[in-house]
């Protein structure tokens, strides 16, 4: 009987032992084993000689760029970029030419402020070294200064710099691969029947056209995977978070757990429920946790944005169930995820999604009701009450 040697990872067969062992120590078969741990396939060993050529061009073009690597800090906006393509991108943006001419207004006041004091002091003229020493307090105040402004700023100003809404993906174009189309139908037609894509609960999702909208500027301008979590960084370029998208089995969304926050806007189950039921809204107990946590009424547990940096690690919980067969005496794991196919949930799990998305739209109304009453209150002039009392 002949003897067949294999790799299984790599998908190849060999004459000899011998090759089978230079095969194990080669580095095309370290890469497919990588690639077998992040549950990608296998590549070819021509593909895999073309991707190492192209990196070790790209490895030359960034000692090049090294060597001549111009300042990437903005002074005015207090902030260093990694490469000179986002630096440049920093300058030509609006926010940094407004940072830009206060910065400069700044330096001009300091700069007068500082000769006032000398020609004010000039029999009590302090050395070179007290006058270093006081202009570097003045930067440090006016670096302090930037610094409680930036932290001021909301999470969406912060990616202003990093975000042009030019790169939104339109909704006549698929949101995982370059195929444009002349009509959203089209498009929404080629997503569902080649990716697979769709919404979750989609018969409550009233305008199909703005949720890919609002997906197509998260895919193109944040460059975020629709499924992965808000935890996971951002992907270099578009190209690659598509990739990353078709690659795991991501063209899709998820409204499960926390998730159902960022979509709820899109989804209207008002069918299921009667215009004045208040059942799911107790007005005794409007389920804050010491201010740090929203609890849903399915449940679900919201945390506050000063605790992200201990969300952001993303725990896993056990899922795993452990079946002994007596038979053989060996154990079996097996996953605890959703087959594939399931189909529609059940009536009570849309319903306990229907109170969540309830209860955050009163919880928005009910925010933005009392940011109008502090905004509108009312005051009583001191003059009605002089003449109140005459």
């Amino acid at each position: 009987m002949e003897i067949i040697f294999t790799c299984i990872t790599c998908r190849v067969r060999f004459a000899n032992n011998d090759l089978q062992r230079d095969h194990y120590k080669s580095e095309w078969h370290r890469y497919n084993l990588k690639r077998k741990e992040a549950e990608l396939p296998p590549i070819t060993f021509k593909l895999f000689e073309e991707k190492k050529e192209q990196f070790t061009v790209q490895k030359k073009q960034e000692i090049i760029d090294a060597t001549t690597k111009v300042n990437t800090y903005c002074a005015a906006c207090g902030k260093l970029f990694k490469s000179a393509n986002s630096y440049s991108t920093h300058i030509n943006s609006k926010k940094h030419k407004e940072n830009e001419v206060k910065f400069k207004e700044k330096e001009e006041n300091t700069e007068s402020a500082i000769v006032y004091t000398v020609s004010k002091k000039n029999k009590n003229i302090e050395s070179t070294k007290t006058n270093d020493i006081h202009m570097n307090e003045i930067q440090k105040d006016k670096e302090d200064f930037s610094m409680s402004d930036e932290d001021n700023e909301n999470l969406e100003g912060t990616f202003d710099d990093e975000i042009n809404e030019e790169d939104a993906i339109p909704t006549t174009s698929c949101l995982f691969c370059t195929n444009k189309y002349e009509t959203f139908d089209e498009n929404w037609n080629h997503m569902k029947a080649v990716h697979g894509f769709f919404f979750p609960d989609g018969r409550f999702v009233p305008d199909n056209e703005a949720f890919v909208e609002f997906l197509g500027y998260k895919i193109g301008c944040g460059r975020f995977c629709i499924y992965c979590p808000e935890t996971k960084s951002r992907f270099p370029t578009i190209e690659s978070c598509r990739q990353h998208m078709v690659d795991k089995g991501h063209c899709k969304i998820s409204i499960d757990g926390d998730r159902i926050v960022e979509y709820y806007e899109f989804y209207d189950y008002s069918p299921l429920f009667d215009e004045d039921d208040e059942e799911y809204i107790d007005q005794d107990n409007p389920m804050i946790d010491e201010g740090f946590s929203l609890v849903l009424p399915s449940g679900t547990t919201i945390g506050h944005r000063s605790l992200q940096k201990y969300y952001k690690q993303n725990l896993r919980h056990s899922n795993e169930v452990v079946l002994y067969s007596n038979s053989h005496g060996n154990i079996k794991k097996f996953s605890s995820f959703k087959a594939i196919g399931n189909g529609e949930p059940t009536t009570p799990e849309i319903k306990l999604r229907a109170r969540d998305m309830k209860f955050l739209r009163k919880l928005k109304d009910k925010y933005i009701m009392q940011l109008g009453t502090k905004g509108n209150k009312l005051f009583k002039s001191k003059g009605a009450q002089g003449q109140a009392r005459n």
